[in-house]
């Protein structure tokens, strides 16, 4: 087993990280008749009571700021056949990457996905920066699921399936 020490370059801490599995979150909301999503890989329960999840989202997104001055957001668990999606979603403007796709918009402006495996609508109760990232508190208010839906994995920089061991 050989260990590398740092200082180590980005390229290699993104290869590194991305050795783990992680399910994709398209975070979205509607705020002042604008729509803004992006994408998230790097997130987790923190609470069960209350509900509270914890996102990381790089510190110089041009997203993040649309999307934390709305009351409530919108998330969706993206599933297996959403990879499609996950890539429009992740790439280009911000507020066109909604265009076309259909989703729910909820009385409270968020904003979720038609496909995906679990939805959850949530309003932003903290953040704190975290290096080059900030971390994002979202309490959760409402959640739902397709009971038979497989979420969407991202591993080793592309996108996977979760199949029965």
């Amino acid at each position: 087993m050989d260990l590398a020490t740092g200082p180590f370059g980005g390229t290699q801490v993104r290869t590194f990280f991305g050795q783990v599995p992680a399910g994709v979150l398209a975070l979205a909301a509607e705020s002042h008749g604008e729509s803004a999503v992006m994408t998230i890989c790097s997130f987790t329960t923190v609470s069960i009571e209350p509900p509270l999840l914890v996102a990381s989202i790089r510190r110089e997104s041009a997203t993040w700021p649309l999307l934390k001055r709305a009351p409530r957001l919108g998330g969706s668990i993206l599933s297996h056949c959403q990879a499609g999606l996950a890539r429009r979603l992740s790439t280009g403007e911000a507020r066109s990457r909604i265009a076309g796709t259909p989703v729910t918009r909820l009385d409270s402006g968020a904003l979720l996905f038609e496909g995906a495996s679990a939805w959850f609508e949530a309003e932003l109760t903290d953040e704190f920066p975290a290096g080059d990232h900030c971390l994002a508190v979202l309490r959760i208010s409402a959640i739902g699921q397709q009971s038979q839906a497989s979420p969407l994995v991202f591993h080793r920089s592309t996108f996977a399936t979760v199949s029965g061991a």
